[in-house]
């Protein structure tokens, strides 16, 4: 972002962003894994759309420095939650 940063507009601008991220990333891991309203399962997603929303960061870096797309990046993060979601699911069994 450079020197701009501090600009106010620009602030705004990537806060919103950011929060979009993160509650894009809530909205599509609770019903993975928080179905019910059980608040470990929502402290667990919260912690998961952090790092969710810290990979998006990143990837915006790749995207604008490396010219790399998101898609070439996500497998990986994909393969993590699916993982967790598996484990999860056994655990509650």
């Amino acid at each position: 972002m450079g020197p701009q940063k501090d600009d106010e507009v620009v602030r705004t601008a990537v806060r919103r962003i950011r929060d979009f991220a993160h509650a894009s990333w809530v909205d599509v891991l609770t019903p993975v894994f928080a179905p019910g309203d059980v608040a470990g399962d929502k402290a667990f997603i919260e912690e998961l759309a952090v790092l969710g929303r810290a990979m998006t960061d990143g990837l915006s870096l790749t995207d604008s420095f490396d010219g790399m797309s998101y898609s070439s990046h996500v497998a990986p993060f994909v393969s993590l939650i699916r993982s967790l979601a598996d484990r999860r699911g056994g655990e509650k069994a």
